[in-house]
């Protein structure tokens, strides 16, 4: 549910600062100029920065790499004077394509700067590859903690068999599709590895395309484990011959990580030099009752989803339109020991996990037998799901992992003895209680709406989580309204402190932390409030929200289409259909869980819906069960905009993980859209 990106991560090289030209600008004079009007401006964007030691010439080459597909259309950038080199890599861990930036500062301090969607080439050599990225001299300030699980460990052992094997002939393809002067050969050569062994034990034949060479060379490096150099053709031979044996009851695993992009103009998928049109022709080969999975770890990697059509599941890190990760390791990951790909290692956690366990695998497999199909959808199903617990970046919105399955379009008949659940009825009483408290209360003199809570089940935002656990008071909304417009001088009195100078209008102001009407959670730019028109809006919560929880995350939103205009609302991807903030584009959300004080944040969701942390001057208040947001009028593009108050508790893998430990709830629900602004 935590959708913020608001890290700000700068990393650059500090050491060997040398000149090759003669102008007077140093090297701490550029890094100031790049800072003041390049970072500066960028304000809490995730971004990580590397400085070149020498400035660079006019004899110079400095380009983007980019995928075969693309090298013709990357034009050279200009060097037209010596200058300082900054490469700006905007989305910190992410493993291409994605957005970066080159910027120069000439000898007088001019600058220029150009986008770039893949890493920076001088001379035709990649700089801050691998190893340099992380350098631990380089960091200056970060709050996303570099990777910690070490390399890859070409030392290891197949363990023992973990499931046994099928009586077919079972068969699964491991690609690895880096290829040399491409960054991140550590993180592709473990995820390979990784998998490889995993199918091994689960009794899978097993072939392992990746680059062979010694690890570490610095021209070639590798993986003295593949088993085949890795070439489109030698995949596309290995996919015809097990066409040519697998039979129904057979299955075939392909599984394929490296860098990716998917083509906006005809929605093919690339992972190297793997594209989705040849494979999709290779599936095609196989006879239809053989179970076919693919699973993808690349940067838009959701253009394989396509391959649905051709397969019975298909996996992807993400979507088509963000990038993967390799090794993060926030806080909060309970995974910290993992390496290569973030999805990868997560995914592969998951599935040792459900594997080593007899009694779930038994569980699975009656599950494949009640639903008649194959037990692999139903593992691989389930993996993915608990995958999410162990996918750091997938938990911080970062990524969007996706299942295409056979599961999705099952439709089981209804049990004609079972007449389902009795319509619930209203409780009047409850209702007038909720009426009495609010009429009692001033914070919520200026509420305008009083909405009757039925208890139905909430969905989690992904499609494959099960519903609600009951929930728990601090999540269970019995009320919720908004007023808009200038408050009322009566209001303003008994909410807030007053001060006036003058003739100027009332200052508002709301003092962070314990206060006279409640505890107050400010946002971290702690911004005075100021004098104008506000919107309140509240939720009732059917007990106290605690303001600390050793075991409890709790989010709680007010959430607004805030210029009125549905047609650049957040749309979820389509593995999240009950998404809280789906249809709104302004978000106010209250964070509270640990020993820290609760925070409050605001994101606003551009034309792409893509998502921006901004400041706000908001405020909002909580008082045992009553939460009351103080929201600017001005914060938002049009008079009157149309709303949702949501809750949701975790226990820190936001639901995701085997026992799916969450509640929520939301107002109005979200298949009943948004509530309209209170005549």
């Amino acid at each position: 549910m935590d959708r913020s990106r608001h890290t700000l991560f700068v990393l650059t090289a500090l050491t060997g600062l040398g000149c090759s030209g003669s102008g007077s600008m140093s090297a701490e004079e550029a890094t100031d100029i790049v800072m003041r009007d390049v970072i500066g401006e960028l304000g809490d964007s995730p971004l990580v920065m590397f400085r070149y030691p020498e400035m660079i010439g006019p004899d110079d080459t400095l380009a983007s790499y980019a995928p075969s597909e693309f090298h013709e259309e990357v034009p050279e950038i200009t060097i037209t004077d010596h200058s300082w080199l900054f490469w700006i890599d905007d989305e910190p861990g992410a493993r291409f394509a994605h957005d970066s930036r080159v910027v120069l500062v000439d000898k007088y301090g001019d600058l220029t700067t150009e986008d770039l969607s893949w890493w920076l080439l001088l001379d035709e050599e990649g700089l801050w590859l691998d190893d340099d990225y992380w350098g631990e001299d380089q960091v200056l300030t970060h709050e996303v903690s570099p990777p910690t699980g070490g390399v890859a460990t070409w030392s290891s052992t197949v363990p023992p068999m973990i499931a046994p094997p099928s009586p077919g002939r079972d068969t699964a393809i491991v690609i690895n599709a880096w290829e040399p002067g491409e960054t991140g050969w550590r993180d592709f050569a473990q995820d390979g590895l990784d998998q490889t062994l995993l199918f091994e034990s689960m009794g899978f034949d097993t072939t392992y395309f990746g680059q062979a060479g010694t690890p570490g060379d610095e021209y070639l490096p590798g993986d003295p484990e593949v088993d085949e150099a890795v070439s489109e053709a030698a995949v596309l031979a290995q996919l015809e011959e097990a066409a040519g044996q697998l039979e129904a009851g057979d299955r075939l695993i392909l599984y394929l990580t490296g860098h990716g992009f998917t083509l906006d103009i005809n929605d093919t998928g690339y992972i190297g030099d793997f594209d989705t049109t040849s494979l999709a022709a290779a599936l095609d080969r196989f006879d239809d009752d053989v179970f076919i999975a693919v699973i993808a770890d690349a940067c838009e990697s959701g253009g394989y989803q396509v391959l649905s059509l051709h397969a019975d599941v298909v996996i992807s890190s993400t979507d088509s339109f963000t990038s993967s990760y390799g090794d993060l390791d926030f806080e909060s990951d309970i995974n910290p020991g993992d390496s290569g790909g973030e999805f990868s290692s997560s995914f592969n956690a998951a599935m040792w996990e459900i594997l080593t366990d007899p009694e779930e695998v038994e569980v699975l497999k009656d599950m494949a037998d009640f639903l008649g199909v194959d037990w692999m959808t139903v593992l691989l199903d389930a993996a993915f799901t608990d995958s999410k617990a162990f996918d750091v970046v997938a938990q911080r919105g970062l990524t969007l992992p996706l299942i295409s399955s056979e599961l999705d379009d099952l439709e089981l008949e209804d049990d004609p003895d079972d007449p389902g659940p009795e319509p619930d009825e209203v409780d009047t009483e409850a209702l007038d209680e909720i009426s009495d408290a609010i009429n009692d209360d001033p914070l919520l003199l200026a509420a305008a709406i009083i909405v009757e809570v039925f208890d139905l089940p909430i969905k989690h935002s992904a499609n494959d989580v099960p519903e609600s656990l009951d929930d728990t008071p601090a999540t269970g909304i019995r009320a919720y309204g908004i007023d808009g417009g200038a408050l009322i001088r009566e209001t303003i009195d008994q909410i807030f402190e007053t001060t006036t100078s003058g003739s100027d209008p009332t200052s508002l102001l709301l003092p962070c932390g314990e206060g006279d009407v409640g505890y107050t959670v400010c946002p971290d730019s702690d911004l005075a409030m100021p004098a104008g028109d506000y919107v309140l809006a509240y939720q009732l919560l059917e007990g106290p929200l605690p303001l600390e929880s050793d075991e409890d995350h709790y989010i709680h939103s007010f959430v607004f289409d805030g210029n009125c205009q549905a047609s650049d609302d957040y749309e979820p991807s389509p593995d999240y259909p009950n998404d809280f903030f789906q249809d709104t584009d302004t978000w106010y959300m209250v964070n509270v869980g640990g020993t820290d004080a609760p925070t409050l944040s605001r994101t606003v969701v551009q034309d792409d819906n893509s998502l921006t942390s901004t400041t706000t001057q908001a405020r909002v208040v909580i008082r045992d069960d009553t939460m009351v947001a103080v929201i600017p009028a001005d914060e938002f593009s049009c008079g009157e905009p149309s709303f949702r108050v949501t809750a949701f508790r975790h226990t820190g893998d936001w639901g995701m993980g085997a026992n799916h430990d969450w509640s929520g709830d939301t107002e109005p629900p979200v298949d009943q859209g948004l509530a309209a602004w209170p005549n």
